[in-house]
């Protein structure tokens, strides 16, 4: 494509404004968590609460670590910043 970076600009304009959304870090979520429970999320290179979108809940609940209680703060946390929550098996 050869895109002339003006004409974007000015077709952008025609657009609402959208305020950036920052991303919360996974600290939000493992200062919730008990110990055993965050070396489960720990484990798997998770730095932002988001990434969680990649796992499905019954995966989340298969890690060793994650019981039903950390799965309801997992949930609560997700809701809290707009995410849906996981479906627990």
């Amino acid at each position: 494509f050869n895109i002339d970076p003006e004409q974007a600009m000015e077709y952008g304009k025609n657009f609402p404004y959208k305020e950036k959304r920052v991303q919360a870090p996974i600290s939000v979520l493992l200062d919730k968590l008990d110990a055993t429970a965050q070396k489960a999320v720990r484990g798997r290179d998770i730095n932002k609460l988001n990434q969680l979108r990649n796992f499905s809940g019954r995966e989340i609940a298969s890690w060793q670590g994650i019981g039903k209680n950390a799965m309801i703060i997992i949930n609560d946390t997700l809701k809290e910043h707009g995410y849906a929550a996981k479906i627990w098996p």
